[in-house]
This record gives structure tokens, C-alpha cells and sequence, in this order.
């Protein structure tokens, strides 16, 4: 799926490996997802005290819970932006070390061209399932993680956060195989694909009439 050009300069970035500061992108969709809002403080809040101080949040949330979600990570210490909208996407791609998110085909194309590993809660109502879809062949291919919307609670994402920010090199191979899944040219192969639709097809040499044909038959 084409990308827009901020994301596609992103191709080939390398993903630098957490030290003292764990950079989480916790994106929505476009209007945010309230059950991130639900589920991702009340993760964080789970985890070791001297791991939740390391991470540094950028959460898209709906404006309605802006206020809750941001006392949420207050009360804990946790250094936190939530926004209802993120102007600087390509920005917080390239810093991010791990993203979470819906498993819409753009949100999947833009993470796999940023290369970040990811972990994806597909829209359970999204139709013909496609999210589910996009989510397991980002499991498949070893770039990320799918939880279940009914399966993301704030317990499951705790373990699968301390599990992963414990050991970066799984955190790494993730990146490494996001990045193989890239098509930053996306764009330029779609146009190509249009422009072939609308270009006519060459009249040949000797036009043969119908009668001609009837004629040889």
C-alpha cells in the first residue's frame, strides 16, 4: 500500500536498540482507540518500577479521554504526550522502538516501511476481517505480534512488554524482519499499474477487417 513520501524516506533507517530511554508509540487509527486508552496505562502500571521509568510515551487517544489517560501515566512517573491527533507520525516512527496499534493496511504499510516491530490488536469489526489478516502475516513473518482484541488486557500486555523490553534482541529481529517487508515504492508501482490501464494497446501493422477474417476462416 503506498505511503505518503515523509514515511517512505523512512526505508532503511536502522532501529537502534533501547538504552536508558524506551521510546513506545501507542497509535489509533485516526481518531485513537479507547481500548488503548483502557489497557496501556493500566499495563505500564504493571510493570517493574525501575523498567516503567524508562519508557517514554507518545499515545494517540480520543479526545474524550485525553484527561484520564494523561493522569493515568502522571500518577505513575511515566514521562507521557497523548494527543487526540499526531501531526509528526514520520517523526515518532523513526525514534519509536516499539509501536502499537490497529492493524489497518495503512498503519501495517507505514510501520513495515519505518522497519519497528509492533504489536497490532486488530478491529475486530473491521470488514471481512482484514485486520486480522494484516496482523498475522505481520506474526508470520516474524516482525511483530498480534494480540486479540479480547485477548488485550492490561495483565497480557504487561508480560508481553517486560518480556520484550528484557530482551532487546527479539525487539531487534523484529525490526530486521519489518524492514524486509517494506515497499517504500509502493506509490510509483501503483501509478505504474494506472497508467498502463489507460495506456491503449498499439493498433497493429495490417488492420484486418472482419471480412478479411470471415474470408480465411
Amino acid at each position: 500500500m503506498p505511503v505518503r513520501p515523509a514515511i517512505a524516506a523512512l526505508a532503511g533507517e536502522e532501529w537502534v536498540p533501547p538504552t536508558d530511554h524506551i521510546n513506545l508509540l501507542v497509535w489509533g487509527g485516526s481518531l485513537g482507540a479507547r481500548i488503548f486508552s483502557q489497557v496501556v496505562p493500566a499495563a505500564i502500571a504493571k510493570l517493574p518500577e525501575g523498567l516503567r521509568q524508562r519508557i517514554h510515551i507518545t499515545q494517540q487517544a480520543r479526545q474524550d479521554d485525553l484527561d484520564a489517560v494523561r493522569t493515568a501515566y502522571a500518577g505513575m512517573g511515566v514521562q507521557a504526550r497523548v494527543e487526540s491527533f499526531l501531526q509528526d507520525v514520520p517523526e515518532l516512527l523513526a525514534s519509536a522502538h516499539l509501536v502499537i496499534g490497529r492493524a489497518g493496511g495503512s498503519s501495517v504499510a507505514e510501520i513495515t516501511t519505518a522497519g519497528r516491530p509492533s504489536i497490532l490488536v486488530p478491529l475486530p469489526i473491521a470488514a471481512s476481517d482484514e485486520q486480522t489478516e494484516n496482523a498475522r502475516a505481520i506474526t508470520n513473518a516474524g516482525a511483530g505480534w498480534m494480540i486479540r482484541q479480547p485477548d488485550f488486557t492490561s495483565a497480557a500486555l504487561a508480560s508481553r512488554l517486560n518480556d520484550l523490553f528484557t530482551a532487546p534482541d527479539e525487539l531487534a529481529q523484529a525490526a530486521q524482519a519489518a524492514a524486509t517487508l517494506a515497499r517504500p515504492d509502493a506509490a510509483l508501482r501503483l501509478a505504474d499499474i494506472v497508467e498502463e490501464c489507460f495506456t491503449p494497446s498499439p493498433a497493429p501493422a495490417h488492420p484486418t477487417t472482419s471480412s478479411e477474417t470471415e474470408t480465411r476462416a
